[in-house]
């Protein structure tokens, strides 16, 4: 159950990643910001520290047949490290071609990584919500 508990959405890349923050309710989420990978779990904890995070939310990269993409072992590994690093869950949550659908909507730009962030954790929150 996630009401009431504020969520972060991380688009993890191999340069940049991108962030979304929920409400403090739990129930919307919003793009935050760009960061660089090499500073994420630093960065990252701050921002569970500051926001008052309870949940990472981390897009997991899967094909059309639901089978790992080629970064998935970067993912995990960066899942295992964040998870250590905030004393937080993280929670994989399957995306499918979420910046793409970002560059459809509102074109290429700065915000794309945080774009898909909160797609990725938007759809984590709907699907929550359907199983309360």
């Amino acid at each position: 159950m996630i009401r009431g508990m504020r969520l972060i959405g991380v688009d993890y890349g191999t340069k940049k990643i991108g962030l979304a923050l929920s409400d403090e309710s739990g129930s919307i989420a919003n793009p935050w910001e760009v960061i660089s990978t090499k500073m994420a779990i630093e960065t990252i904890t701050k921002i569970c520290q500051d926001e008052h995070v309870g949940l990472i939310v981390l897009g997991e990269s899967v094909d059309t047949k639901g089978e790992d993409n080629l970064i998935m072992t970067e993912i995990r590994s960066f899942a295992a490290k964040l998870s250590a690093q905030t004393k937080l869950e993280v929670k994989l949550e399957p995306e499918y071609f979420s910046s793409l659908q970002v560059a459809k909507m509102f074109g290429r730009d700065k915000t794309i990584d945080a774009r898909a962030a909160a797609i990725i954790l938007q759809s984590y929150i709907d699907k929550s919500k359907n199983n309360i």
